[in-house]
């Protein structure tokens, strides 16, 4: 019974997304890899599974959960397969560092992060600041820019708004984002449903305001995990060639 409840709730997660993706324009570009390293630690920690899993309950979109405290550092790599998606020539992958500053409800992240890993030499900087925390009935709220130094045909200047709720006593448990940003988002929503199967491992499915990218993302045993997120982009609401795409990270507090 449980594994059917999960498909379920797969399936109307996609539906969803598909909804909210039919306002979108179509923008062809390598967006998986650009998201995963601009987000930070979205897609390679456990920030933004909100304190329910130790995997990553996102892709290329933020959630309004941030790192939080001064010893809190993260670092991690993103990988694609496809260098020559239209608007993201040479985007091959990633890597990336941050850190996380302050107390939930009041915290910033900061993420520094090279896009174009055969172009080293051009850096983007990153923050999101969370100023309302999570609460049994109201979500996390967060604010961010992605790519305050526009690098052309990797990252624009892409402001965000996002909220994040967690609902751990669901019958199958799963975390929510919903969001609306410029730049990378296309002005347009995105958003992000990751089922928990476990402590380790959560389902993602999220559309990013240009596609809809699935994926699945695994926590290894550890004190801090090492976690590693293996994605497709582009697998629905996009007439583009789907892109897969691995990422890992590791977060020290």
């Amino acid at each position: 019974m449980w594994p059917g409840r999960i498909w379920t709730t797969i399936g109307v997660s996609i539906i969803i997304l598909f909804v909210v993706s039919l306002a979108a324009s179509a923008h062809y570009v390598n967006h998986l890899s650009t998201g995963v390293s601009s987000t930070g630690s979205e897609g390679t920690t456990r920030s933004s599974s909100g304190g329910l899993s130790e995997a990553a309950a996102n892709l290329s979109t933020p959630s309004a959960f941030t790192e939080t405290g001064e010893d809190s550092i993260f670092g991690g790599f993103s990988l694609v397969t496809n260098q020559t998606a239209p608007g993201g020539e040479g985007a091959d992958g990633a890597v990336f560092m941050g850190a996380g500053f302050g107390k939930p409800g009041l915290s910033v992240e900061l993420t520094l992060s090279a896009s174009d890993v055969s172009e080293i030499d051009d850096y983007i900087l990153s923050y999101r600041f969370n100023f309302i925390k999570e609460s049994s009935s109201f979500p996390a709220l967060a604010f961010g820019i992605e790519g305050l130094k526009e690098i052309p045909g990797q990252l624009e200047y892409s402001p965000y708004f996002v909220v994040s709720k967690t609902f751990p006593e669901s019958q199958v448990p799963f975390i929510a984002s919903l969001g609306w940003g410029m730049g990378r988002f296309g002005e347009n929503l995105f958003g992000a449903v990751a089922v928990v199967i476990n402590r380790q491992c959560n389902l993602i499915v999220e559309y990013d305001g240009l596609g809809g990218n699935t994926g699945v993302s695994y926590a290894f045993k550890g004190e801090p995990p090492v976690v590693l997120t293996l994605g497709l982009q582009d697998v629905f609401a996009s007439e583009q060639e789907s892109t897969l795409a691995l990422a890992g990270g590791i977060c020290f507090h």
